[in-house]
Order: C-alpha cells, then structure tokens, then sequence
C-alpha cells in the first residue's frame, strides 16, 4: 500500500512550497555570497592601482601628503557615498534610460561611456580633484573632496626604507555592505592592501627631507 495515498493534496502541495522556498532561499544566499566576493576582488584591484599610483606619485619626487592624497583619489571607487560636496544625485537622465529602455541596453550603454555625460555627480567630482589635489592640509583637502569611506584607505608602506625600489603598499579595512554578508563574515568589513614596486628614481636628483 502507497503511504502517500492518506496525504492529503493540500498538505502534498503546502510541502512542496516550503522545499522550493528553502531552496530558493539558499541559491539567493549564494549568489549573494558570490556577489560580495566578487565586490571585495575589485576593490582589492583597486588598492592594487592606488598602490600603483602612489608609487608613481613618489618616485618622481612628491612628498608624503601629495603621495597620499594621489593614493586617495586612486581608491575613490572604494571610497562609498560622497559627503563632500554635497550634492543629491538624482541622475535624471539615467532612470529615464532605465525606465524606457530594456535593462541589459542601459547597462550596456554605461559601459560604453553612452550615458557619461548625464552623471553630474560624476562631473562634479571631475571638477574637484584637481582643487583636493592641490589643497594645503587635510582640513582644506577633505571641506573641498570627502567620502564617507575614506578614511579607511591609508598608506601603510611608502617605501621610504629602500634607496633602489620603492614598494608601496596601500591598506583599507574595506566595509562588507552586500546584505546577509554577516552570513559569510561576522566582522563587517575585510581587511585588503594593494601593493605596487617602482624603480626609486627621486633620490638621483633630489634629497629627501622626510615630508
């Protein structure tokens, strides 16, 4: 005799609906767990080109605080949300392309560079980094360029210790926001160094006063 035979329909079927949202549940998970990995790889490639950056930055003769602030702007896709300027980006231009058009088209176009000239967060930040650049003092540096995750990218070795090759090595303790992340990692946040070597070539011509 078949056991199943005494199970009601509606049972059965109630059954069936608590597998597939179980089931549905751990593949979300998953492919949110992938997600956040993929996050943490590219901001890992992005200290890796602030490294570079800075690297460059300090083998042609910059001081520290110039190194530092390169380094800086070269991590700004870590960075998170811009606090300074203030500015509500509504991009306009960009949800009237993903309203009327099919989203893997307005996908494509960003990438392309299509869509560029609609950011005007984009263009504003353009605008500032030369100003954060040339700033005097970290007080005037972060009232005209600031974001809420800057702080944690710092220059943890400018390679100072070497006379033949610098090796910089830039350092962020990089926040985990993809949600159910604690799943994965309880910390929150990950900590990640970018690293470059460059040829020392400052020290041929100019003498260094440790700035």
């Amino acid at each position: 005799m078949d056991p199943t035979r005494n199970v009601a329909p509606s049972s059965r079927q109630g059954a069936s609906l608590i597998e597939a949202c179980l089931a549905l549940a751990i593949i979300c998970l998953v492919f949110l767990g992938m997600f956040q990995v993929s996050r943490v790889l590219a901001a890992r490639d992005t200290l890796n080109h602030a490294a570079a950056r800075a690297a460059r930055a300090r083998t042609v003769g910059f001081n520290r605080w110039m190194v530092f602030k390169v380094a800086q702007v070269a991590a700004i896709p870590n960075a998170g949300r811009m606090l300074e300027p203030v500015y509500d980006n509504d991009a306009p231009d960009l949800q009237a392309a993903i309203a009327t058009e099919r989203p893997g088209t307005a996908w494509d176009r960003v990438l392309s560079g299509d869509l560029w000239p609609m950011f005007t967060q984009a263009r504003l930040e353009i605008a500032r980094i030369p100003e954060y650049l040339a700033a005097g003092n970290y007080a005037r540096a972060r009232y005209i360029l600031d974001y809420e995750d800057w702080d944690s990218v710092q220059i943890i070795d400018d390679g100072s210790s070497s006379d033949t090759l610098l090796d910089i090595r830039v350092g962020q303790d990089y926040p985990l926001k993809v949600p159910v992340s604690g799943s994965f990692y309880a910390d929150g946040e990950v900590s990640l160094v970018g690293e470059s070597a460059i040829e020392n070539h400052f020290p041929l011509y100019l003498e260094d006063m440790g700035w």
